[in-house]
């Protein structure tokens, strides 16, 4: 066996050549790698103060220094960029932590910190040839990295909206703003799926084999429905964009796709550092910090769809009330009924919300005193329908990205009205009585006495001796629950929903409506609730008699074929 002697000039050769391969897998990480920071740009040289720092493009905007250590002794030190050949005083400064005012704090001590810099709304990498720290007093250059003209940074990836397969599945375009988070925009859902999830997988379509990803308030519940609201998902764990070949809306019990968009393969996204600000903390224009409350008090309620925040004012105190939900719904916050836990029935609050019709936002005192609507007398009242008067002064309100705002000082909010009594009115809440009437809105125990002369009522209603109104079909309250479990979301149809549900009723007897239809009745007519409101629906009325000749012959008259209606006094289902 014969061996070879490798010459030392080659072998010097190979050397160098390990160590520049070395030299750049230390400075260029793959991007699915966890500690992948973006398009590395240089090292701060160890300068004055003790700094050192390794530099990063994660986007076109924002820098990364990753290890940042400066002894914070310098009396105004800021980070500076500039686009002249020479670092000089004619720089811009970033402001580190990020602050919006004129006077922005210096500097401090940090010691390995991760440092995330964002250049201002007008400026962008390619527009800028160094980075510094500089001392503005003293006009000195403690350390700088040139940044290269031709650099090539990470950027966000707009992808094709949602295919529209099932349940009204939509969106606009969707965009991935780094390796772990998805925004899309204007998204429309049913809700109807009975377990359906954002889903990711691998696959050239959705499959079983995928997985289940939080919604936008970190939550693995299955999806409510979305009405053209614009929200960001995040990929759990370690997950990124560069593991997976789909984002859908997937139901795991059916294995059912109800919409997807494909990720590309060619990807090169920013980093995940934390720079793309995810909802909630707390609900915000997507991609855009939020400044902090100006209000010295804040809360979160019902896993953060529900910010709080308050100050008080002298004898006034000043709310802000924001809320994740569709324009069309509306949010209560005030003092429970009990104190020590939260109660509805005696709670004194505040309701905010938009009135689509009148295009205005709305912000009124109510005051609960049964789970019902409002009779007058008792129900979720305003304050002003039962004695007292309405304390909440609107001061604005805005809706966007899906959340109804609104600001309002309200004064005494200890301020519990009380129900007054008032003659011929109902109290019955806990059950509805019927009546027929000409109204789409019943609810005649609820109007005036002007307001009842203008309402005509067939049968359900009659008049004692003082000619107050009364209900006449009042009977035992009865109520649909389910057999077992709500099974609402795993039925098809009402049919087979009411199969699951079971009829209580209290003892004593049904109430009996009785009513003979008249020659004279309109063709459409209401049942409505006597105590409530909006309870009711129609009722058309068809001819089902006919004239006969009298047998005595002695002219004609009207036969009046009767239609008899026999409702039970009981609660609606609770469909």
């Amino acid at each position: 066996m014969t061996t070879t002697k490798m010459p030392r000039s080659l072998l010097a050769g190979l050397l160098v050549c390990v160590s520049l391969v070395l030299h750049t897998a230390v400075a260029q990480v793959s991007k699915r790698e966890p500690n992948y920071y973006g398009k590395y740009i240089a090292r701060f040289p160890e300068g004055n103060h003790g700094i050192t720092g390794t530099v990063y493009a994660v986007d076109e905007s924002t820098f990364f220094i990753k290890n940042f250590t400066f002894d914070g002794q310098a009396p105004a030190a800021y980070f500076w960029v500039g686009n002249e050949d020479v670092v000089g005083p004619s720089g811009t400064p970033l402001p580190y932590p990020e602050s919006k005012s004129r006077n922005p704090q210096p500097l401090g001590r940090y010691v390995n910190a991760d440092v995330i810099l964002r250049l201002p709304s007008n400026m962008k990498i390619r527009d800028i040839k160094w980075l510094s720290v500089w001392c503005h007093r003293f006009t000195v250059n403690f350390a700088h990295i040139f940044i290269p003209s031709n650099l090539s940074y990470p950027s966000i990836r707009v992808l094709p909206e949602f295919k529209r397969l099932a349940h009204g599945l939509r969106s606009d375009n969707i965009t991935i703003l780094d390796s772990k988070t998805f925004y899309i925009p204007n998204l429309h859902y049913d809700g109807a799926g009975p377990d359906a999830y954002f889903w990711v997988g691998r696959g050239n379509e959705p499959n079983q084999y995928g997985m289940k990803i939080p919604n936008e308030v970190n939550k693995t519940s299955p999806l409510n429905g979305y009405e053209g609201v614009d929200i960001e998902v995040v990929l759990p764990g370690n997950l990124t964009v560069y593991d997976i070949d789909y984002l859908a809306v997937w139901c795991v019990q059916y294995k059912h796709n109800f919409g997807h968009v494909l990720i590309p393969k060619d990807l090169d996204v920013p980093p995940a550092l934390g720079q793309t600000k995810i909802a909630p903390a707390w609900w915000y224009v997507p991609t855009s910090s939020t400044a902090a409350p100006d209000l010295d008090n804040c809360i979160e309620l019902l896993d953060g769809r529900v910010q709080v925040q308050w100050k008080m004012m002298d004898d006034d105190v000043q709310i802000r009330v924001s809320a994740y939900i569709r324009e069309d719904q509306y949010v209560a916050f005030g003092i429970s009924g009990v104190d020590g836990r939260a109660e509805m029935i005696g709670a004194d609050v505040v309701v905010i919300g938009y009135n689509k019709e009148t295009k205005k936002f709305i912000a009124e005192d109510y005051y609960m005193s049964e789970y019902s609507q409002c009779n007058g007398v008792k129900g979720v009242c305003p304050d002003h329908r039962i004695g007292g008067k309405n304390d909440a002064v609107l001061i604005t309100g805005k809706r966007n990205n899906g959340v109804t705002s609104g600001e309002l000082t309200r004064a005494d909010f200890f301020f519990f009205p009380s129900p007054s009594q008032q003659k011929g009115k109902s109290l019955a809440t806990r059950y509805h009585p019927f009546y027929i009437t000409d109204s789409p809105e019943g609810g005649f125990s609820q109007l005036t006495e002007e307001q009842q002369r203008h309402q005509r009522v067939f049968a359900g209603v009659a008049y004692d001796r003082n000619n107050y109104p009364y209900p006449t079909a009042v009977g035992r309250y009865c109520e649909y629950g389910h057999k077992r479990t709500d099974q609402s979301a795993k039925t098809e149809t009402f049919e087979e929903f009411f199969a699951t549900l079971k009829l209580d009723c209290e003892e004593g007897e049904p109430g009996k409506l009785v009513w003979y239809v008249e020659e004279d009745t309109p063709d459409l007519v209401y049942y409505q609730c006597y105590t409530h409101r909006n309870l009711g629906w129609k009722i058309n009325v068809v001819e089902q008699g006919h004239v006969a000749k009298a047998e005595s012959g002695g002219g004609s008259v009207a036969a009046s074929i009767a239609l008899l209606f026999v409702l039970l006094a009981v609660a609606a289902p609770l469909r």
